[in-house]
């Protein structure tokens, strides 16, 4: 696109941020800070302000106020480049929303009008021909601080405080989510009473539509009951200590805001690692149960299966012989205290299974990245790319049970069968 080459050589970067997606926009503004910072290019905002999203029952725009913060730290010229830029975006997603663009695409053909009248300018994280690089690179890009600041005012605590996010059905109410995605807040509730014994503070984040959750505690503030506004939950993932939660978008928020993060009940990112570059950051992945091998299937074997590994989510929706198990109370416990005892107390356990897991992925993500109908065809290959080196902790006990099959899987399997542990 000639916009897009003119002001690449002149040094500029352009952030097309995903403004329709809680998640993807704080992906998308992470990413691109992070390539701009790392490559020294001039920063451009081209901000859609139009949801055109068909399973959004809500056509919201997430994260303005985040990027009206970037923008006024521009200088003048870029600012006015930022506008622009917006402007013609804009004026495109109005095309299609009024079936405008559409009806040039059936008389002039698709590829042109994309080019004519791109729905996207600059780097988005879904697009993959704005820049690129190796894997290593990636590595160097990704693992940097962003630094992005927001005023210290309207939290909850003037101390320190863990921000607890778990996404629910009420999500529902804004977006189309399925079983797969969702978790429940009342395994959570031994994870949270520990923290609070131990003088964590806590704060749960979400919306007014946010499961009802009884626990009463002078360390625990449930923001949720006020109908958190969207600036006011950014404040405090701004200001919090670390994240805790749902990998969506707990993974994206800890990036953006520079946090270490705590990640459970996480259905498919063993691809990315949780978007992770640090070991001090913990994830839980949710199990998968086969119907037809009649057990959980060990991590080793999802590794191992590329449909599983890079589109996991997918293929359990698709599947009827796959079904997620969430996360139990015992095992967010565990990670709860694995991440304290490291963090906090600096007790570090036997690495050598989560080694064995990370050698694992690595050797199976190569494996992908070396298909050439993945190279020519697959729609998160270069996504894939990025986040090969990435790394992240799993706790120990975890990983005897599920990393190879073993008795204590088989174990794990009855166990789920007789009690149907969240079958979702």
């Amino acid at each position: 696109m000639f916009i897009e080459t003119y002001l690449k050589k002149k040094d500029f970067f352009i952030i097309n941020p995903r403004t329709h997606s809680f998640g993807g926009v704080l992906v998308s503004l992470f990413e691109g800070l992070k390539i701009s910072k790392f490559s020294k290019k001039k920063i451009l905002l081209c901000v859609p302000l139009i949801n055109t999203h068909s399973k959004h029952k809500k056509k919201k725009i997430y994260g303005l106020n985040l990027i009206y913060n970037l923008f006024l730290k521009l200088p003048l010229k870029q600012k006015i480049i930022s506008v622009i830029l917006s402007i013609i975006i804009n004026l495109n997603l109005s095309l299609k929303l009024i079936k405008i663009r559409g009806l040039f695409s059936m008389i002039f053909g698709l590829k042109k009008i994309n080019k004519i009248l791109p729905l996207q300018i600059g780097f988005n994280y879904s697009k993959n021909n704005y820049f690129d690089t190796n894997s290593q690179i990636w590595k160097e890009i990704l693992k940097n601080k962003i630094e992005f600041k927001l005023p210290k005012k309207n939290s909850y605590y003037k101390d320190k405080f863990i921000a607890l996010h778990i996404k629910d059905w009420s999500h529902s109410e804004i977006n189309e989510i399925t079983n797969e995605a969702v978790s429940d807040i009342e395994n959570c509730k031994k994870s949270i009473e520990y923290l609070t014994q131990n003088n964590f503070k806590v704060v749960r984040i979400g919306n007014k539509f946010s499961k009802k959750f009884d626990f009463k505690n002078d360390f625990f503030y449930d923001s949720t009951l006020s109908d958190c506004s969207l600036p006011d939950q950014y404040l405090n993932y701004a200001n919090c200590e670390f994240f805790f939660g749902s990998s969506t978008p707990g993974c994206a928020v800890a990036e953006f805001f520079d946090k270490k993060k705590l990640i459970i009940n996480s259905p498919d990112q063993w691809w990315n690692n949780g978007q992770s570059f640090n070991k001090n950051n913990f994830i839980l992945f949710k199990k998968i149960f086969s119907y037809k091998e009649d057990r959980i299937l060990s991590l080793e074997e999802i590794l191992s299966d590329q449909s599983l590994l890079v589109d996991g989510f997918k293929t359990v929706r698709k599947s009827k012989n796959l079904i997620y198990i969430d996360n139990s109370p015992q095992e967010i416990l565990d990670i709860v205290k694995s991440y304290i005892n490291l963090n906090y107390n600096q007790e570090r356990e036997d690495e050598s299974l989560l080694q064995q897991y990370l050698d694992l992925r690595l050797k199976n993500i190569n494996n992908f990245l070396r298909d050439k109908n993945n190279i020519e065809h697959h729609p998160r290959y270069y996504e894939v790319k990025m986040y090969k080196y990435a790394e992240i902790n799993i706790p120990s006990s975890f990983l005897k049970n599920y990393l190879f099959q073993s008795s204590e899987l088989i174990e794990q399997s009855s166990k789920a069968k007789k009690e149907k542990i969240n079958f979702l």
